[in-house]
């Protein structure tokens, strides 16, 4: 820009001036060591009735209920998942998705409050699971039905191809079955195509935590940066 703008202020003169520039504040030292200012207080009460879990849960893990509450959001998020969408206007529709990143120094009580929220939802996949070995036993019986169907089929049809007659059709419980997903609400460190099945399998959605933050972050350069590409895609829950 052009000095003879009038846009344009010359302030050169008053910078090099110390005495127009002012003394220089003293360094808070208590910054420069590792400290840090206290955070805003946590409005419990938008919390409504679960403002006392939260603060029990963290008295009892030893965290500050900041951390508790953070985990419940991204939870409830999670167990939200397809069913419900928010949209603001017609045309702009958001998946219910959150990310949470607990930060605080060592041993301020991150993986405790992270336990306090995960512990149930092992407890209820863990219940919705209690029929699964049966529904897998019923798996493996259909599937070893099917093949005896499908090669009983694969015989008519050789042996009307023989004949010059038209083949039979095969029947819907000649196909193999597909194996049933073990139903999953937590996953932790799978793959990319890992958790493109699990997520297929679970379409209501799933919640991915990782009680170390750089171990994924670190994941994301891995085969060319593609895990980046996918999580900044599963942001947004697009496919």
């Amino acid at each position: 820009m052009s000095t003879n703008s009038p846009a344009f202020i010359d302030i050169t003169d008053k910078l090099a001036d110390p005495i127009q520039r002012g003394p220089w504040p003293e360094p808070d030292m208590d910054l420069l060591v590792g400290g840090r200012e206290p955070p805003p207080d946590l409005p419990l009460p938008l919390f409504g009735r679960w403002a006392e879990w939260i603060k029990a849960a963290a008295q009892v893990k030893a965290a500050p209920p900041d951390f508790v509450a953070a985990a419940l959001l991204v939870a409830a998020a999670s167990l939200i998942g397809n069913s419900r969408r928010a949209s603001p206007w017609p045309g702009w529709v958001e998946p219910s998705i959150l990310w949470a990143a607990l930060v605080g120094p060592p041993s301020s009580g991150k993986s405790p409050a992270l336990d306090a929220v995960l512990d149930p939802l092992t407890t209820i996949e863990a219940e919705l699971a209690t029929e699964y070995p049966d529904t897998l036993r019923q798996y493996h019986t259909d599937k070893v039905a099917a093949k005896a169907r499908y090669d009983a089929w694969q015989a008519t049809v050789e042996d009307a191809v023989e004949k010059g007659m038209p083949p039979p059709q095969i029947s819907a419980d000649a196909i193999e079955p597909e194996k049933p997903a073990r139903p999953r609400l937590v996953i932790t460190d799978p793959t990319i195509e890992a958790a493109a099945e699990l997520l297929q399998q679970n379409p209501r959605g799933l919640l991915f935590h990782r009680d170390e933050l750089s171990g994924w972050l670190q994941n994301f350069e891995r085969r060319g940066g593609s895990d980046r590409s996918f999580w900044v895609e599963a942001y947004g829950g697009r496919p």
